[in-house]
């Protein structure tokens, strides 16, 4: 959806009912700002924005965690849970890469492909 004043007015109404409907506490201004960049970053344009909700219900979730004995979720929450999405992201990531490039057994990660196709362990 492009970037107008209703989509500045309904991100915090839809966040809002995510907290209520999750029983999550409330975000300060600098939470929902960090999570309005991230929803705008998903989209891959500042002119748009697409609003994948399971992304970000999974991003208010996690910096609630880290907001643990705190009353409010506060921007550094938000960003935190960004960069460990991101950073499990590109775990997952490198792990296919290695997986796909033969060069590890997905059930065992010790082994890998020899010049036979035959899995064997690596001494």
């Amino acid at each position: 959806m492009d970037l107008d004043e209703e989509v500045y007015e309904k991100f915090p109404k839809l966040v809002k009912k995510v907290l209520q409907e999750e029983g999550i506490k409330d975000l300060d201004g600098s939470a929902l700002s960090e999570l309005f960049k991230y929803a705008v970053m998903l989209s891959g344009s500042k002119k748009k924005m697409s609003v994948v909700m399971g992304s970000i219900v999974d991003v208010i979730k996690e910096a609630n965690a880290f907001s643990e004995g705190e009353r409010i979720i506060r921007g550094e929450h938000i960003k935190r849970a960004i960069e460990e999405k991101f950073y499990r992201s590109n775990l997952l990531e490198e792990k296919n890469k290695e997986i796909h490039l033969g060069r590890k057994d997905p059930m065992h990660g010790g082994w890998q492909e020899g010049r036979t196709g035959k899995w064997f362990k690596r001494l």
